[in-house]
């Protein structure tokens, strides 16, 4: 089902026209079972960027592709207005012929590849090409990429400032081992409706993917391993018209302690589906001649611009103080 998400979004990204010209294609090598192999990752640095710039992270989901998450995401634009650079990492290719990046899906017990690993070594090319800060790098992802969002925060969370899953879980090697180092905010969006990454969770594996979380259980688990005990929730504004975000709204809950150290935001698409809320490819009157991906939950999000409130949220811990760096 993930890959024919990708196939239709790849053909309304063709017809939109979007320039992609100034994104540019990187290689490192990287070790996998003793033998090395190539890995890919775009960067994209805007015109307006900053000295000692911030370094976004966007992970595309499974079958996807780097290009393709720079297309759907708009984050591009983002990074023109803030100055940061936004490295976008391709995944390897599985048994079934789709990019991936491993989280421990059950249907990839025998790979390999470590996907923290080559992360990282992207982000040490990064910060000696364009000097990012690197007390200001961040990674936010879809689907697949969402569920690598959260194995860096298990895994990399010296490395990170913060992270945004978006329509993603807890899965696999996030539930095997989930050790931070630190505790770093984390910024969750889904949408109750999402068929893909459901949202009550699927600890029987009755999707193949491998047991899951719900997603109220994986914010809960955060709060818990961080001490939050502090909630609040509350409904935002809807900015739109309903002819664009139909009957979905979000409520908003941040869970914070004393300390101020550290949040956690989760976004709750009341009726929302398997998508990046406000995602450039999913205007309603483009979505309307693909009833397949409207049936999946596509294009049900309009309720906000989840590149902009991303970076809203990454901006919010640019300043803090951090503790340690990989």
């Amino acid at each position: 089902m993930k890959n024919l998400c990708s196939v239709l979004l790849l053909l309304i990204s063709s017809a939109d026209g979007y320039a992609q010209n100034t994104m540019r294609e990187n290689t490192l090598e990287q070790l996998v079972a003793g033998k090395p192999i190539q890995r890919s990752y775009w960067t994209y640095v805007p015109n307006s960027v900053t000295e000692n710039p911030a370094l976004v992270v966007v992970l595309h989901g499974y079958s996807g592709s780097a290009v393709g998450i720079a297309e759907y995401s708009n984050m591009n634009a983002v990074a023109e207005e803030a100055g940061f650079v936004v490295a976008y990492p391709q995944g390897t290719i599985d048994q079934e012929g789709n990019a991936f990046f491993n989280v421990g899906y059950a249907f990839h017990q025998n790979v390999a590849v470590d996907d923290v690993d080559f992360v990282r070594r992207m982000i040490s090319e990064l910060r000696t090409e364009y000097a990012v800060d690197s007390d200001q790098i961040f990674a936010t992802g879809m689907s697949n990429g969402g569920e690598m969002s959260y194995l860096l925060a298990c895994r990399a969370s010296t490395l990170f400032r913060a992270v945004a899953p978006i329509a993603g879980s807890m899965v696999g090697l996030s539930l095997e081992d989930c050790s931070p180092e630190r505790p770093i905010p984390i910024f969750a969006i889904s949408g109750t409706d999402d068929p893909v990454t459901v949202y009550s969770g699927d600890l029987e594996n009755a999707g193949g993917w491998g047991p899951y979380l719900g997603q109220d259980e994986t914010i809960a688990y955060w709060a818990r391993q961080y001490g939050l005990e502090q909630r609040t929730s509350t409904a935002l504004a809807n900015p739109h018209k309903p002819m664009l975000t139909g009957d979905s709204h979000i409520t908003w809950e941040r869970y914070s302690n004393d300390n101020l150290t550290t949040e956690i935001w989760f976004y709750r698409v009341v009726n929302g589906g398997h998508d990046w809320p406000g995602a450039k490819s999913t205007e309603w009157w483009r979505l309307s001649t693909y009833p397949a991906l409207m049936a999946m939950g596509f294009g049900k999000n309009h309720d906000i611009d989840a590149s902009r409130e991303i970076w809203a949220f990454f901006s919010l811990w640019s300043d803090q103080e951090t503790v340690g760096s990989d």
